[in-house]
Parts: structure tokens; C-alpha cells; sequence
């Protein structure tokens, strides 16, 4: 027994001496080295680094994964001006989205998985109007079905056109909905839906554009049910209205609106929706550049965004409103939501370059997409895993006439990445609805 334990500890004597040999010649592999959870970005699987800007210098390592996967849609013939994303809330919670295309509004449902994405339209509304007026889903006549409203718009200078107004289409409860009913026969910037809790049916806000030439200012209209869809209260809100965003107030009974104009001013108007009632405060001479637009929606604490030529900044509802810079960059359409879930807003928006993700508190920002495609309009998604994603509409590339819809993954997004474009799935459901608006 104790010779044939020498004779096997002999043996592995000779082979680790072998192996010292090799090693000292280098004749053995190098170990691979770890793979660093950074710059190894694989959509749906690595998380993202604690620190959202610490990777932007870091270089890309051999052997390493140096493409973004992004799945993009086709989604209808882009329009001849003013190619929009609308983001509409179905009754189920879910999210949709109104696309204006070459030849009126289209309906999309969304999904969104890992690094797919599917979009099935639901419904065509074709319009001879040449701009979108803005859009609302709700219930306005309190049968329980869902209904839309539909804005269009005539160029600047235009005072009416037969199909331009807001139309009102209703839902079926067998599906599909009922042809158009006019509701308002003026150009429309925005619309807005709102619910007060216990009602059956909801309110429709209308902001009309005015004429600056003949130095008419735009409307705020407030409908309701009495008892069918009827506007109810008028309020001017000055020259050139951009955009238009609901917070409700502390008093449920209370609806604010706030309207932003070309010229530099915020006005907050507040509806007193049980004695159908309204108090308009002064207009907020705010320094703002030219009001361009607020974000699409206010955030879930009821923060409100707007832009101007050169800046975002947050409205400070607080005490005196006043304007809170958020980042010294000039952008176009944009939303504001929590795209790298740290608890903080970021702000995605149009870029004439590309998409930029701005974050609260530093000027370093990231930007991706290549220049040869159009970034036309931005918007967000929640997808299966309950998780914010940036939804970007474009035009110019991989189809160069049609709208197409691209889902990034959530950022970083490391600019040294080159895009990865995965065609994903368009469908059309069983029960495509067409309608005209007129």
C-alpha cells in the first residue's frame, strides 16, 4: 500500500513540474478576463450600472458586445407635415397610441417584451384636414364604453375648413366605433380628458389656437354631460396657445389647467367642476422664451415640464409659481418620466440629431441614434416587466416614406454603441375599424 502512494505522489510531482514549465514559458492560455456588466449591455438580462453617467468614458473591451438592439415597427405613410405621437389611456389601464399619418389618425395597441416590440392598429380615421388638433379617450357620454376625441387642424391663417375641428367619436359596446359627430368647428392646439372621481363619464377640455393675425386669442372650452357631451364654460387664454396639461388640484372638485403660449406666458386656469364654475388667475409672466410645450403629461406627484428655445424647466406649483431650470438644452417634442428607475425624473426628447436622455442636476447627457434618421416625436411605454422604455417615431430610415416607431432599451445608452435594428411585428386586428372624420 505504501509503495503505490509513492509511486502516485511521484507522478503528480512530475506533472505540476510541467506545469511550472509551461506557465513560466507562456505556452499556457491566458485566463479569460471577467465581463463587465457595463459595457456588456444585453437587452432584458444585464441591469444597468448603479451610477446611470459613470460608463461614458469607458472603452469597449474585445470580445465584447458593441451593438444596442433595437426593435422597430412600421407603422403608416408619413403625413406631409406634422407627423405626431398622441398617447391615449384605455379603460383596462393600458396605454395606446394615435399616430397622425399621410392620411388622418391611427390607433395602435402596444407591447413591448425584452428587446420586441408589437404594435397592432385597432383603427383608421381618415381626415382631409392637414394637421393634428390634439386627441382624448373617455367616456363622454356615460355609457361605459370608451370614446375618442378627435382634433384637426387648419395651417396658420386658416380660420375653418370643412373636416378641420374636434370630432367625437363613440365607442360600441360590440366594438368598433360609431361614425364622427362634430363638436367644435375651430382650429384645436390640444385636447384633455378628465375623470372626477365618482362620476360616470368624463369632462373634455378644448383648446382652440385663436388667430394671431387678427389678434383673437385662443379658448379653453370645458364640456360635460347635461345630459349629453355640451360645452359648458369659455375662458380666453391669450395669443398663440402651445400646449395644454391638467393637474388635478388638492379638492377633488377642483381641475387645473394650465395653457403655454408662444409668448412666453403660463396661465392657469382653475374649473370648479361641481358648480360648473371657473376661476381664472392672472396670467404667470414667467421667463420662458417662448413657450414651446409641456411635457405630454404631468408626473404621477403632479410636477409639471415645459420647454422654451433653449431650456426645460420644472413649473413650482408651490407658494408664487416660478420656474425651475432642469437642463440648459435646447429640444423638441419630449416626455418626462423615470427612464433608469432611481426615484428621479429624466427628461427623453427630440433632438435634431437624434434623442437625447437629459438627467436632473448635470450637464452630461446622452445622446444616440444616427443622423440619418429622423427623429420626428417621442413618447414612452410601460412594457411586460413593468418598466419604462423610450418609444421614438421616425422617419428616413429603414423606410424612407413611412412613419416608423423604434422601442430603446432603458438607458445607459453608451455612445460608442452602434444600433442593432430588429424589424418587429405590425399586425392589424380582426376587427379594424374605419372612419372618416366629417
Amino acid at each position: 500500500m505504501a509503495f503505490w502512494l509513492r509511486r502516485a505522489l511521484a507522478v503528480l510531482a512530475v506533472l505540476a513540474a510541467g506545469v511550472l514549465v509551461l506557465a513560466v514559458a507562456g505556452l499556457l492560455p491566458a485566463r479569460e478576463p471577467a465581463a463587465s456588466d457595463v459595457l456588456a449591455f444585453d437587452v432584458g438580462k444585464t441591469q444597468p450600472p448603479a451610477s446611470p453617467l459613470s460608463h461614458l468614458e469607458a472603452p469597449i473591451k474585445p470580445g465584447q458586445r458593441s451593438k444596442l438592439e433595437v426593435s422597430w415597427v412600421p407603422l403608416c405613410d408619413a403625413p406631409d407635415a406634422a407627423p405626431r405621437l398622441l398617447k391615449v389611456r384605455l379603460f383596462a389601464g393600458d396605454d395606446a397610441l394615435l399616430v397622425w399619418c399621410k392620411q388622418g389618425y391611427s390607433l395602435f395597441t402596444l407591447t413591448a417584451e425584452g428587446a420586441t416590440l408589437r404594435a397592432t392598429r385597432q383603427a383608421r380615421f381618415k381626415s382631409r384636414g392637414e394637421l393634428p388638433g390634439g386627441a382624448a379617450a373617455g367616456d363622454f357620454d356615460g355609457d361605459g364604453q370608451l370614446d375618442l376625441a378627435l382634433g384637426v387642424a387648419t395651417p396658420p391663417g386658416v380660420v375653418h375648413r370643412s373636416g378641420a375641428g374636434v370630432f367625437w367619436v363613440r365607442g360600441r359596446a360590440q366594438g368598433g366605433f360609431e361614425p364622427p359627430r362634430p363638436l367644435v368647428e375651430a382650429p384645436t392646439v390640444a385636447l384633455a380628458a378628465h375623470q372626477k372621481p365618482g362620476a360616470t363619464g368624463h369632462d373634455l377640455l378644448v383648446l382652440t389656437s385663436g388667430d394671431v393675425a387678427a389678434q383673437r386669442p385662443g379658448e379653453l372650452w370645458l364640456f360635460g354631460l347635461q345630459p349629453t357631451l355640451t360645452r359648458q364654460k369659455v375662458v380666453p387664454v391669450g395669443l398663440d396657445p402651445r400646449a395644454l396639461a391638467l393637474r388635478p388640484g388638492a379638492d377633488l372638485n377642483l381641475l387645473e389647467a394650465w395653457v403655454a403660449s408662444g409668448q412666453g406666458l403660463i396661465a392657469r386656469v382653475v374649473f370648479d367642476l361641481t358648480s360648473r364654475d371657473e376661476r381664472k388667475e392672472q396670467a404667470l409672466s414667467l421667463p420662458l422664451r417662448g413657450a414651446q410645450g409641456f411635457a405630454h403629461e404631468p408626473t404621477p406627484e403632479g410636477a409639471l415640464f415645459v420647454r422654451d428655445a433653449t431650456n426645460v424647466y420644472q413649473v413650482r406649483l408651490g407658494g408664487a409659481p416660478a420656474l425651475t431650470p432642469f437642463a440648459q438644452a435646447s429640444v423638441g417634442p419630449f416626455v418626462v418620466t423615470d427612464l433608469d428607475a432611481d426615484m428621479k425624473p429624466d427628461v427623453l426628447a427630440a433632438i435634431e440629431d437624434g434623442v437625447i436622455w437629459l438627467v436632473e442636476g448635470t450637464e452630461q447627457r446622452e445622446r444616440t441614434l444616427p443622423s440619418e434618421l429622423k427623429v420626428l416625436d417621442v413618447e414612452t411605454l410601460k412594457d411586460a416587466a413593468g418598466e419604462q422604455r423610450a418609444l421614438v417615431l421616425i422617419a428616413g430610415k429603414p423606410e424612407p416614406t413611412t412613419l416608423s416607431l423604434l422601442l430603446l432599451p432603458r438607458p445607459p445608452w453608451t455612445p460608442s454603441l452602434e444600433l442593432d435594428l430588429t424589424r418587429g411585428e405590425t399586425a392589424e386586428a380582426p376587427g379594424l375599424a374605419e372612419v372618416v372624420l366629417e
